[in-house]
């Protein structure tokens, strides 16, 4: 049973994913944990495609293209640091298929009255 006064702190994502190669890439997978000031961790968002309103989708991202997802993450405290990475498909110069890991620096999460709605962080393929 949970405790009717714990408080939950919610944090809106805007991240724009940049592809600055020369050729498209595949977003194919996501993930995103808290860690809040009692040290607890959470796995906020994990699996295929690139989570947030995108859900499951993967997203096809044409050489030189960008797009945005949003989501929301939650924490127990009014401080806290959120860790995201999303999973790419690509092909190498030589034709081959490579799945390439980008992580989402730390983003510290802080409230002072009003939780923050719009956290911008952009991500670059190249």
């Amino acid at each position: 049973m949970s405790d009717p006064a714990a408080k939950v702190f919610r944090w809106a994502y805007d991240i724009q994913i940049n592809n600055a190669r020369d050729l498209a890439l595949t977003v194919v997978a996501h993930r995103w944990v808290t860690v809040d000031a009692d040290g607890r961790e959470s796995v906020q968002e994990q699996g295929a495609g690139v989570g947030g309103q995108f859900k499951s989708r993967t997203h096809l991202l044409p050489a030189g293209d960008a797009f945005r997802t949003r989501g929301v993450l939650t924490t127990a405290t009014p401080t806290a640091n959120a860790f995201g990475a999303y999973t790419v498909r690509a092909q190498t110069s030589g034709g081959s298929d490579v799945e390439i890991e980008a992580e989402v620096g730390t983003i510290g999460l802080s409230v002072e009255g009003e939780p923050v709605m719009n956290l911008r962080v952009a991500a670059e393929f190249i």
